[in-house]
């Protein structure tokens, strides 16, 4: 704990103030008595006063610093208190007794008075130096345990912080190669019935792959990479399905070049349209990608298949919940009768708003 450098200054400026504040304090109630004492008294008191109160913080602070090197178990910290009160008073009266032995006149007079009273005994001095020394230790363990506090946070914050990052790479990782896997199968069955369409269809996903493999790190991609990637997937699927399928894109140069979205994110939607509806030349499936007030917008018309093919149900669920890890936002599903549309936020490169 008292290894970073900043927390033992933090404790040696705090040691410094209040010894000084304690040192002057204490002089208040010697204003109620009805004996006039001259300022040397004062200076003199204040001085040795301070000089014990710093001794005593620097004694609590070498002693943290000696259990936490040497890993002191949690049930034996209980000796620190022990030994940082032994000490203290020892110190103490070390200080005291050096202080007495210098000549100061008024001191000497000082002294006489309170022997009078009855408070200039070795017993006051001693029960003195212990309360001093539990109001040290209280300062500091309450410093001690603040900075306990923060340590915790940032290393929760930390260990959520890759936490997210695992989730989110992981999410991602199930787009990829469901995607990879669904073209292959395309592919396939080209070059059986249309070779020329095929080289094709293997020119776009090899520009498909290079732009995915080299964003595939990035929890966020710039929305000019995402709109290259969608287009030749849906270029691959124009391949696939000819007239069946229309697509048109209107996103301003600006949101291009300056947005940023997650990863594979309008690929998913383009392709869960795709999935989920029936293509026919005489009732194609029509898909326009839009951008209104920050917000893209995937809308297509409903054409729903009879029998839907296996899915994995990652698509809009995964596509939520990566929303809600990179931005804390989440996206938006608007559905009616006849048209289904999803819209995403567009972001900035630090996962805030766009």
């Amino acid at each position: 704990m008292l290894k970073s450098d900043n927390l033992i200054k933090r404790l040696f400026r705090l040691s410094f103030y209040t010894s000084l504040l304690m040192a002057v304090m204490s002089v208040i109630p010697f204003f109620s008595l009805q004996q006039e004492f001259p300022a040397n008294f004062y200076i003199f008191f204040i001085s040795s006063l301070y000089l014990i109160v710093f001794s005593i913080w620097q004694v609590n602070i070498l002693l943290v610093y000696l259990y936490e090197k040497y890993q002191v178990r949690h049930q034996w910290q209980w000796t620190r208190f022990v030994l940082s009160m032994v000490i203290s008073v020892l110190v103490a009266e070390v200080l005291v007794n050096i202080s007495h032995s210098l000549p100061v006149l008024e001191r000497i007079r000082f002294e006489t008075e309170l022997n009078r009273s009855g408070q200039g005994t070795v017993y006051f001095r001693m029960l003195s130096t212990v309360f001093i020394n539990l109001f040290v230790v209280f300062i500091q363990e309450v410093v001690l345990l603040r900075e306990k506090k923060s340590k915790i946070e940032l290393e929760n914050a930390r260990l959520k912080i890759e936490n997210t990052e695992a989730i989110n790479q992981q999410l991602k990782q199930h787009i990829h190669p469901h995607f990879l896997f669904n073209s292959l199968s395309v592919l396939k069955s080209l070059i059986n019935k249309n070779p020329g369409l095929a080289e094709e269809y293997i020119i776009r996903l090899s520009d498909f792959l290079r732009v995915s493999i080299s964003s595939s790190e990035a929890n966020l991609v710039k929305l000019s990479d995402e709109y290259n990637l969608c287009l030749d997937f849906l270029e691959m699927q124009k391949i696939r399905f000819g007239c069946a399928l229309e697509f048109s894109f209107d996103i301003p140069e600006d949101k291009l070049n300056m947005g940023y979205v997650p990863g594979f994110s309008l690929q998913v939607l383009l392709e869960n349209a795709i999935k989920h509806n029936v293509l026919t030349e005489h009732s194609p499936l029509k898909i326009d990608v839009g951008c209104k007030n920050g917000w893209l917008s995937v809308t297509n018309n409903i054409q729903k298949k009879l029998s839907v093919e296996h899915s994995t149900k990652l698509g809009l669920a995964n596509l939520s919940d990566r929303y809600r890890i990179i931005s804390g936002q989440d996206i938006k599903v608007e559905e009616t009768e006849n048209q289904f549309r999803v819209l995403i936020k567009i972001l900035a490169n630090e996962s805030t708003d766009y």
